[in-house]
């Protein structure tokens, strides 16, 4: 099942989050968010005043109206495999990290471009918990060019837009040439949406009055990826981790992370797990129940009449990609019908 727009799904309210944030037990969240245009996605308010934003873009005008203090950092630049300047066209609708033929009218602008290896050795970032990346498909260069960066840090997840499509610049698909630097450093696929838009010449035939089939559904085009830590399965299987070893005990702030992390994308279920598999090294530092309650809350047996779905869960509406309500009616009869 997939989320209308394609985008990862957001929990808003993130109850233990915040009381995870507001108790001291996550104390400070550092987020690098390169795309940066209109400000960090607001399921990350969650973690209030933890979070530490470092924000990169192409143009000036991306960073218009966002906050400026000691705790949101913008900086005029793209992210790349090397340092020095790139031409690009600012279209002041997307961010984009090199320039393609410009239009009549458009003006080409120079900008500078930086590894975050070169940035993280001069100290104008720190290391990262988790980092986002929307770049027009170029996100593969700003791994490129971070490889020591991101073994200086112990990442919690990465969000990245993708496809399954080759370009010029993505070989082996856009996925696949962001899965393994993310993978070298235990990042496993741990939710993604997908755009699956109508081909022009099908709309068409739509529009003159041609049927679709009972289950509409149309090839993915643009992907919303969250890749995160599986902690249980690094404590249990460290042997499937080739390219950085895992450890067998976990910081605890690094599980606290990452059940937030889950829990701002609405994956309660695998929050929840990760809360059971590791009380016992929690159970000192937070009130287990307590988060049990925040994350799952229990109902009264009188309301369970009443009761559809928690409205924790009831903001992730769900649909199959562009699939039209009576053809999901329509497969649902079909299937009842060859059932009875």
């Amino acid at each position: 099942m997939f989320s209308p727009n394609g985008e990862l799904y957001s929990h808003v309210n993130a109850p233990l989050t915040r009381r995870l944030v507001k108790t001291g037990a996550i104390t400070q969240f550092t987020l690098i968010d390169v795309g940066a245009r209109g400000g960090a996605h607001p399921r990350w308010n969650a973690l209030g005043p933890a979070l530490r934003v470092y924000g990169f873009d192409l143009f000036a005008d991306a960073f218009d109206g966002l906050p400026r203090d000691d705790k949101h950092h913008y900086f005029l630049m793209a992210l790349g495999e090397r340092d020095g300047e790139i031409d690009v066209v600012n279209k002041s609708f997307e961010t984009t990290m090199y320039a393609g033929q410009p239009l009549e009218g458009e003006v080409v602008e120079k900008v500078q471009v930086r590894k975050l290896d070169t940035l993280f050795k001069s100290g104008t970032v720190p290391t990262a918990d988790f980092i986002k990346m929307d770049c027009e498909g170029l996100e593969r260069y700003v791994l490129d060019g971070a490889e020591e960066y991101l073994g200086a840090c112990d990442l919690i997840g990465a969000d990245i837009e993708s496809s399954f499509h080759a370009s010029i610049h993505n070989h082996r698909t856009q996925f696949v040439e962001c899965q393994i630097p993310l993978v070298k450093q235990r990042l496993m696929v741990a939710d993604m949406q997908m755009t699956r838009p109508q081909g022009n010449a099908y709309a068409e035939r739509l529009k003159d009055g041609g049927q679709p089939p009972l289950l509409n559904v149309n090839m993915p085009q643009t992907l919303n990826v969250l890749f995160t830590r599986d902690l249980w399965s690094e404590r249990y299987s460290p042997d499937n981790y080739a390219f950085r070893r895992p450890s067998h005990k976990p910081p605890v702030e690094t599980i606290l992370k990452t059940i937030a992390v889950l829990e701002i994308h609405c994956l309660i279920a695998a929050a929840f797990e990760l809360l059971e598999h590791f009380k016992e090294d929690l159970a000192d530092a937070i009130d287990v129940e307590e988060a049990r309650n925040l994350l799952v809350p229990k109902l009264p047996a009188s309301a369970w009449t009443m009761h559809v779905a928690a409205p924790a869960i009831g903001i992730r509406e769900q649909t199959v990609g562009n699939t039209r309500g009576v053809d999901l009616v329509r497969e649902l009869m079909r299937r009842l019908k060859a059932r009875l």
